[in-house]
């Protein structure tokens, strides 16, 4: 998947030494396109062997043959997005818990138009309920890759920044 990445959209990992070696953290990113789940995999095994496990859709998952593929290739967490899916929430918890690194999209869906959207608070509810570090990654170029409603994947260039981890404690 790397070779693809590097290859065909000239894919550039920045600062993915953010990401950290063992223990558990949660990769929060912007996103544009059903790449981003899989190109943020291949940045983080490529730089530190690790994967990243990630909520995805329910309704998507149960309905769209590819993109269950491409979520059982990454071990994704299917959630209710409609509703508080507790399972879901508890499955996260315990991954998270056991080391693993999360992974999640804050906006909820894909962008419609390549913009960022708004932030829902899935992710703070998991920071806090866990204590666990934030990784923040800007995303760019997998709009033009991928966009909705597409198949076929563009040559575009692509680029990951990962920020520094980011605390947060209950006030």
């Amino acid at each position: 998947v790397n070779l693809i990445f590097k290859g065909y959209n000239g894919a550039e990992y920045i600062d993915a030494e953010n990401i950290p070696e063992k223990g558990p953290a949660i990769i929060a990113a912007n996103h544009f396109s059903h790449l981003d789940g899989l190109i943020i995999n291949a940045a983080s095994i490529y730089a530190r062997r690790r994967a990243v496990v990630f909520l995805a859709a329910a309704d998507v998952y149960n309905s769209n043959l590819m993109f269950r593929i491409m979520c059982d290739l990454v071990n994704c967490i299917p959630v209710k997005r409609d509703e508080n899916d507790r399972a879901a929430l508890l499955k996260t918890i315990r991954l998270l818990r056991d080391g693993n690194l999360f992974g999640i999209f804050p906006e909820g869906q894909r962008s419609r138009d390549g913009s960022i959207g708004e932030g829902k608070e899935g992710v703070a509810v998991i920071a806090l309920a866990t204590g666990f570090p934030v990784i923040p990654v800007g995303i760019s170029g997998t709009f033009e890759a991928l966009r909705r409603k597409t198949k076929i994947i563009k040559p575009a260039k692509v680029r990951l920044k990962f920020g520094p981890p980011l605390e947060f404690e209950r006030e």
